[in-house]
């Protein structure tokens, strides 16, 4: 179909529509670039800068190389703030030949905004060749790039040549006044700022200055004016009305700043300073959660920003986040080191997430410039005490008792301190003092009871436990400590009716119910335990101690899964609580889950990491999860926080015995003892390995030592059978391996018993010994493996046989099983039947010549000599002094040909002497090859 046909189809199709469009065509807008323009520049003079904005883009529209349109709507972009787009503009108008005189300042603007000072140094040089009329604003320029780069003399020298050649020139007046502020030196700021205010009083760059100044000087609400005309000038600048929120914000004009706010985040949402001030408005309001949001989205965008860092860190601390807190506190106060109230707040968060050493750390410093905060102080004795540094926490309490002597809760704390030091009498006397102050400090009245009942004072305690309850009747205090003490001077039942007085008087409070619920326990009332811990938790259902106790006795009494989702759901609703996670994860080890138990604490030690609880069951998981080294590592550095604790050094041993550093494991188990001496797990540990490694005299001091504290200890028995056999009396081993057998039966007292028995001339005893506990132990693997080796060892290879079989069942990667069985099967004749066994064992231990051996005589007997020749050479190789394997491999190399090799094999080990079960086929095979 030709085209006219076409066009003639759709004219017909579209009618008068087309007409209308047609006809809408024809009167098309014929404004032109230059009229354009022309709207433009009157659009400006009415400050309508949007209106000029798009006129400009149409009149680039109409005519792109019009450059005068573009170096006015970058001059415009300027005033917007909007660099890049502003620098596109000047750009482009300068290729389009705009003399440079106009590009100087909107050119160096643009580009020392974005940071491309370097650039404008380049692109505006001044010497002899620089016009007259373009002195002052190229020097202006490099001023403002020299200050940018930090130049600051290079940045004056600018300035001033800029004042040389135009007498009051503002903009050079205000990059000197901000050269005098970046130095501190406000005063020569304000003057230059005086001098720049009499010349252009309008300027922005003037304003601008003012209201920096202004806030600089602490004055807000000067600052505030300024940005206001400011920004009247260029509403639509979010520079101007970012610093005109600022301002009103610090003059507590938060309503003023916040429509600003709103604004800008509509506009600007993603804007890091605009979600800064959006963060100070809502800290001030108490709003933590926008507060942290905002702030956390400038971090997003500026890692460094401090101020947000700050109100990130502080709303955390609000919101109980205090991992967070810490996080966000440790950076900043590293980089703002004399901020004092944020150093307070950091270690106030450490001590909230248990982490009191280091917390200390971060406080003591200020106690030392601040002596009259008695507030700072009790907060660094506090953590003094609470990282177990009694003696500094005793210093800085007296120190708040001599600035608050009339403070009662101080004086208690003071004499609490005293007495856990062994100040008693001192303590005491404080005590006293500030229960005589406040009658009804409860706290010094249970420190007294406390103090009496250490000091074994019974009656004494239980004097001023009634008269607690008898002051304040409607309290269930005073008769939970009655109950307390008559609990400790062994009168249980009146403790129970105390306790049960307590309960009465307050249903489910935790310290009766659970003093309560222990006897019950004791007394093997288990249900009934549970039922007063459950009807305190219900009562109380955030004290954690009560739900600890509730979840381990459930534990104890097998409702495991209830247990540990009862800690679970604890800790999903406070993610920060480190006590509950590690409760949980103690359950997960006792039953067999280091895995689980690790989930749970092993990432929250990298937050915490001078937590000693969050150490010890860290490094616990690790050694029961078969990862002694990293075990070691977290328990060295527990052993470096706790220098004096014995239980850190004994987990720390029993890593290094896992990892198998017996000097690491020696060495801590002495530590061990040196701290607790009478500690019967390190030196039976001691003990054992000083028999291990022949060290009699350590061995047998220990065992003394030992019989002396545990007499009719299995453990301690079964290691004076130990000494016995190294000192080569096996009738005296045998006595003490079978008692302490009796005592203890377990497969190495077993085996122990049964070796000695053999040494003592008794193998049948030995080997009676095992088969009796193997019938009663079916699955003992190495049992069997001890009793087969002996019948082995005995020729008696059927029962050998049976042994070795049943092992090669339960296990079938067993590589020493399947050698044994291979070579009693080959010995039966039955070579075809030991092969699979042999060339697994062979697979499971390549580089063992024993294994080798066993393969190579079964492929022997079937006739595989290449295969014989192969694994009995590497026999011969790993065995060279074996005349039993030599031969073997002779007799392959003669079975392959090579009779001259297999004569000179045999010749060397015949030469060697010595007798094996196969001399007499040995020799007479080198007789048959020449020898």
């Amino acid at each position: 179909m030709s085209q006219r046909r076409v066009s003639a189809r759709l004219a017909g199709a579209l009618g008068a529509g087309l007409l209308v469009i047609l006809g809408l065509w024809g009167c098309g807008d014929s404004t032109t670039s230059e009229e354009y323009f022309s709207r433009a520049e009157d659009n400006l003079a009415k400050g309508d800068f949007s209106a000029a904005v798009i006129e400009l883009r149409n009149s680039i529209r109409e005519d792109p190389t019009n450059a005068e349109a573009r170096l006015t709507l970058g001059e415009l972009q300027l005033r917007f703030a909007r660099f890049v787009a502003a620098e596109k503009e000047l750009t482009r108008a300068r290729d389009l030949g705009v003399e440079e005189a106009k590009l100087i300042a909107p050119l160096s603007r643009a580009w020392n905004a974005q940071g491309g000072f370097e650039k404008t140094l380049a692109e505006f040089r001044l010497d002899n060749s620089t016009p007259p009329e373009d002195v002052t604003s190229i020097a202006i320029a490099r001023g403002w790039a020299y200050a940018g780069l930090g130049k600051a003399d290079d940045a004056a020298r600018s300035f001033t040549a800029a004042l040389d050649r135009d007498g009051e020139n503002p903009e050079a007046l205000v990059g000197l006044g901000r050269l005098a502020l970046a130095k501190g030196d406000l005063e020569q700021a304000r003057e230059y700022l005086e001098r720049a205010v009499a010349a252009a009083p309008n300027h922005s760059d003037v304003l601008q200055f003012r209201g920096d100044l202004a806030m600089a000087n602490d004055n807000p609400e000067e600052a505030a004016a300024a940005y206001q005309v400011l920004f009247d000038m260029f509403p639509l600048n979010p520079l101007h009305e970012i610093a005109l929120a600022r301002a009103q914000l610090a003059a507590d004009k938060n309503d003023e700043a916040m429509v600003h706010l709103e604004s800008l985040m509509k506009r600007a949402p993603e804007r890091p300073d605009v979600n800064y001030l959006r963060a100070v408005v809502a800290y001030q309001k108490k709003d933590f959660k926008t507060a942290k949001a905002t702030s956390d989205k400038v971090l997003a965008k500026v890692s460094g920003h401090l101020p947000s860092m700050l109100i990130a860190a502080t709303s955390a601390f609000a919101l109980g986040k205090y991992e967070q807190a810490v996080e966000y506190l440790k950076v900043y106060t590293a980089q703002q080191p004399a901020d004092d109230r944020a150093r307070r707040l950091y270690g106030t968060a450490l001590m909230r997430l248990g982490a009191n050493q280091q917390a200390l750390e971060v406080l003591e410093p200020l106690a030392e410039k601040s002596v009259d905060d008695a507030d700072l102080l009790t907060a660094v004795g506090t953590a003094a005490m609470l990282s177990g540094d009694l003696r500094a926490s005793a210093k800085y309490f007296e120190q708040v008792a001599a600035l608050r002597p009339d403070n009662a809760r101080v004086r208690a704390q003071l004499g609490a301190i005293k007495v856990s030091l062994g100040e008693e009498e001192g303590g005491l006397e404080d005590l006293e003092r500030a229960i005589e102050a406040d009658p009804k400090l409860d706290r010094a009245q249970l420190q007294l009871i406390v103090t009496h009942l250490k000091r074994k004072e019974f009656d004494k305690a239980l004097a001023a436990a009634e008269r607690l309850r008898d002051a304040a009747p409607d309290s269930p205090v005073g008769p939970t400590l009655v109950g307390i003490a008559y609990l400790l001077k062994g009168d249980t039942q009146a403790a129970k009716a105390a306790f049960q007085q307590a309960l009465e008087i307050k249903p489910g409070v935790p310290d009766a119910s659970g003093n309560l619920a222990a006897i019950e326990s004791l007394e093997g009332n288990t249900e009934k335990a549970l039922a007063i811990l459950h009807e305190s938790l219900e009562q109380n259902p955030d004290d954690l101690r009560i739900l600890l106790r509730v979840a381990r006795l459930e534990h104890q009494t097998g409702e495991v899964a209830k247990a540990k989702e009862r800690l679970d759901a604890y800790i999903r609703d406070h993610t920060d609580a480190l006590e509950p996670r590690i409760a949980l994860a103690q359950l997960h080890l006792r039953d067999g889950e280091p895995r689980l138990a690790l989930d749970l604490v092993e990432g929250k030690l990298a937050r915490n990491p001078d937590n000693v609880a969050l150490m010890a069951i860290v490094g616990q998981g690790r050694l029961a999860a078969g990862r002694p080294t990293d075990a070691a590592d977290v328990l060295r550095r527990l052993a470096e926080k706790q220098p004096r604790s014995a239980d850190a050094h004994y987990l720390l041993a029993r890593a290094y015995q896992a990892a198998g550093d017996q000097v690491g494991y020696r060495a801590e188990l002495e530590k061990t003892l040196e701290l607790a001496p009478d500690r019967l797990p390190a030196k039976l540990r001691l003990a054992s390995l000083a028999v291990e490694q022949g060290d009699m005299t350590t061995a047998k001091r220990l065992i003394e030592e030992l019989k002396a504290a545990a007499p009719e200890d299995p453990y301690v028995i079964e290691l004076e059978g130990g000494i016995a056999t190294l000192e080569n009396r096996p009738a005296d081993a045998v006595e003490h391996y079978r008692k302490a057998a009796e005592m203890r039966p377990h497969e190495n007292v077993i085996r122990k018993l049964a070796i000695a028995q053999r040494r003592a001339g008794d193998p049948e005893g030995g080997r009676e010994t095992l088969r009796r506990w193997v019938e009663e132990h079916p699955d003992d693997v190495s049992a069997r493996s001890v009793l087969g080796t002996m019948e082995l060892a005995d020729k008696r290879y059927g029962a050998a046989k049976e042994q070795f079989a049943a092992i090669v069942k339960a296990e079938p990667d067993n590589a020493l099983a399947l050698n044994n069985l291979a070579w009693l099967l080959w010995n039966e004749g039955d070579a075809e039947g030991a092969l699979p066994h042999a060339e697994r064992a062979v697979e499971l231990a390549p580089d063992s010549p024993a294994v080798a051996d066993t393969a190579g005589i079964v492929h022997l007997k079937l006739g595989n000599i290449g295969r014989a020749v192969t694994l009995l050479r590497k026999a011969a190789a790993g065995l060279p002094d074996n005349a039993e394997v030599q031969y073997h491999y002779a007799q392959a190399l003669a079975a392959q040909g090579s009779s001259e090799e297999a004569l000179d094999v045999l010749t060397r080990a015949l030469s060697k002497g010595g007798a094996f079960s196969e001399r007499a086929d040995a020799e007479a095979l080198l007789k048959k090859l020449g020898g």
